[in-house]
Parts: C-alpha cells; sequence; structure tokens
C-alpha cells in the first residue's frame, strides 16, 4: 500500500526555526521574545526588554536572518543578501516609532551578529 503525500519541511522552514532557537538560547536574558511568524512582513520578533528582571515595556523589533554558510566582509560584517527593498521600507516606517535591529545567525557556528538600529 502506498503511503500518501506529506507536507515536506522546507530547508527555509528548518533554518528559520533553528535561527530562533538560537537567539533565544543564547539571548533570553535580554527579556521576553515573542514571535511574530504568524503574518510576518519582515519582522520576525518582538522583544520587551528586561533589565534586573524588571520587565521594562521597553521593546525592540527584530528581523532574523541565517545561513549555514554566512560569508563575512573584510571587515567582519556579515553579507546578508536577498532583502526586498519593500522591507527595508517596511523597517525604515517602523524605525520612526520603535527600534529595528537585525540579527544574523551562522547556524554552522551558532554565532550571533547583531545590526546597530535600523
Amino acid at each position: 500500500m502506498t503511503r500518501p503525500p506529506l507536507p515536506k519541511r522546507t530547508p527555509q522552514k528548518k533554518s528559520e526555526a533553528e535561527s530562533f532557537a538560537i537567539v533565544n538560547y543564547k539571548l533570553g536574558d535580554l527579556g521576553i521574545f515573542r514571535g511574530q511568524t504568524e503574518n510576518d512582513y519582515g519582522i520576525d520578533v518582538d522583544l520587551e526588554v528586561e533589565i534586573k528582571g524588571d520587565v521594562t515595556g521597553r521593546s525592540v523589533k527584530i528581523q532574523v536572518k541565517s545561513s549555514v554558510d554566512l560569508k563575512l566582509r573584510k571587515d567582519g560584517t556579515p553579507a546578508i543578501g536577498g532583502i526586498k527593498q519593500s522591507t527595508l521600507n517596511y523597517w525604515c516606517q517602523i524605525a520612526m516609532r520603535t527600534n529595528v535591529i537585525a540579527y544574523a545567525v551562522d547556524l554552522a557556528t551558532e554565532k550571533i551578529y547583531v545590526t546597530s538600529d535600523l
């Protein structure tokens, strides 16, 4: 008897899940991470900042990018391509009201690179 076809887990979804797990594990002490992957238009995580155990009400919007083979420029900055102009415009609109940063996660080394405020 043949098995009916089942959905496949795409490499992109697997990388996304791995990168979120790395960010939560390594940076979890920064505060409360709330995933925003449902209806995602360029922001993956909302981080509510915690200071000495106090939840502050301050938040940062975060976009997480990942790669198994993250390339670094000569200055040590990760090279992330494929970001649409519309996404950059979206970040700019959000940045008028709150901080927006990006994390680049090297899945091979689990190293996280953080941008300054976008």
